[in-house]
């Protein structure tokens, strides 16, 4: 825990706390960092869940505001939210308070669920509850469950972040990471003769972990939802697509800062000392920086580019139609910046070629030729669709488990589950008849028919891997190989 927290403290906040540029640090950093994980625990104690909207209430740049930091007492209306330490802070900020705290959330959380009013008969303590949760209306007081990072739909509620502008934070987080990384091999000297660089290393690996973060932070927003949770008369609605203009901006912000090649990161100083070492039960493993942003770009472009997030683009699109950020509007985005070189007749680099074959690599994933039809009428026992028949119909033993047939998630006292919410917009035929897929094989083509196009003058590195794409995607799409 005392490593995972000093990492924490040093990326997020070594550009503004000189305190923090130490491998030793002060007592009262750590200990500050260990009140604010006991502070987190208390809470689950008493019963408070996560809640990852907390820190989406805080205006971005109120984060560089030493006089509202001070009056809010942290970075998150919740110490309940995975808020970690102030990374929107820049130098010269005066930014003191840089760790999460309780905060004005939980307090309410707490009174709702332990103060007595004086009634014997719980019943009427609902009216007195509902007057209570009208009393606090401001963002403040807005929840949302934990998301997973990868499928994310509200990009509210993550962990991790900070602020309710996510692009305008990672750029901030950004700017801070490029004042850290110079600095790692620097603020990982021990002092102690013999020292190796594996202290170095960690540091390297949790500045990128740290970018890591930014990045899918920001992609949330791609065909994203904002989900509250609405009452009758609130005047609240629901469900609302994230702006399209937002959504244009996370798509910059993902091809400028992870489809662009990070050379402050993946090139750093460091490399030349240390590269990203992990100790494995087969033996020590030294992980090439750039082997790392491969693989980090090969996810990222996956995740982008899912059919369930598609899916909800074109959700949105048939809701808005031309007032939404549409896919066709994200795809060219991508294209024009991973093939601009290709597009100008000009040979990309070794770096632009390894994206070009990610970007192919995922868009061949779900438009290959099996995923357009359907291979077999065999039922698996989790499969979703059958699942949901299932559960659909009725029959002597009910819906579902021998319950009561009802369309309501409400259990047997009105309740509703504390588990997540799931936003279903899927299913296996529900994709297979999607835009998603002919989005991804109308791509394919225009990528095909562009290095056909530029073949004939393409040097020999260009060539080799316009030929080696191109048999990629005829195996995919089941298009005959071209023959000399």
């Amino acid at each position: 825990m005392l490593d995972i927290l000093h990492d924490w403290i040093v990326v997020q906040t070594g550009a503004v706390d000189p305190a923090a540029r130490t491998l030793e640090l002060p007592e009262e950093l750590i200990g500050d960092a260990m009140r604010f994980v006991a502070c987190h625990e208390v809470g689950h104690s008493l019963g408070l869940r996560h809640n990852m909207m907390a820190s989406a209430a805080i205006p971005t740049d109120s984060l560089r505001s030493p006089s509202y930091i001070e009056r809010l007492g942290g970075t998150s209306s919740s110490i309940m939210d995975y808020a970690r330490f102030n990374y929107v802070a820049q130098p010269g900020d005066g930014v003191k308070t840089l760790s999460p705290h309780i905060g004005p959330y939980d307090r309410l959380a707490i009174e709702y669920g332990y103060r007595w009013y004086g009634e014997n008969d719980p019943e009427k303590e609902y009216g007195y509850l509902q007057t209570l949760l009208d009393s606090y209306d401001s963002p403040l007081y807005h929840y949302s469950e934990a998301q997973d990072m990868r499928e994310a739909i509200d990009p509210r509620a993550m962990s991790e972040d900070l602020g309710e502008d996510p692009v305008k934070s990672a750029k901030y987080g950004i700017a801070n990471l490029k004042r850290i990384v110079p600095n790692i091999v620097e603020w990982t000297v021990s002092g102690e003769p013999g020292q190796d660089y594996d202290e170095a290393s960690r540091l390297y690996y949790s500045a990128i972990g740290q970018w890591r973060l930014f990045v899918y932070h920001v992609l949330a927003n791609i065909g994203g939802i904002y989900v509250d949770n609405t009452t009758r008369g609130d005047g609240r609605p629901t469900y609302r697509f994230v702006e399209p203009e937002r959504q244009r901006q996370a798509v910059q912000f993902i091809i400028d800062e992870a489809l662009t090649q990070p050379s402050w990161l993946f090139d750093a100083d460091v490399s030349n000392y240390t590269f990203l070492v992990q100790n494995t039960p087969i033996g020590r493993q030294e992980h090439s920086p750039n082997y790392i942003l491969k693989n980090q770009q090969s996810y990222i472009l996956w995740d982008l580019l899912s059919d369930n997030r598609i899916i909800r683009m074109y959700e949105n699109e048939a809701m808005n139609g031309n007032k939404a950020f549409k896919a066709s509007e994200m795809m060219d985005m991508i294209h024009n910046s991973i093939f601009a070189k290709t597009i100008k007749g000009v040979t990309p680099d070794v770096r632009e070629r390894s994206v070009q074959k990610n970007f192919v690599d995922a868009l061949v994933i779900a438009a290959s030729e099996n995923q357009g039809v359907k291979a077999s009428v065999t039922r698996s026992l989790l499969d979703e669709d059958a699942l949901a028949a299932y559960i659909a119909t009725p029959s002597e033993f009910g819906c579902f488990g021998g319950m009561p047939c009802s369309h309501s998630d409400k259990n047997v006292y009105g309740e509703r589950p504390a588990g997540r919410r799931h936003l279903n917009f899927y299913g296996s035929q529900g994709n297979r008849v999607s835009d998603a897929i002919s989005l991804k094989r109308g791509e394919l083509m225009r990528i095909r028919n562009l290095l056909i196009s530029r073949m004939p003058n393409a040097s020999r590195d260009a060539r080799y891997h316009y030929e080696d794409l191109i048999m990629r995607i005829n195996t995919a799409l089941g298009i005959a190989q071209l023959k000399n």
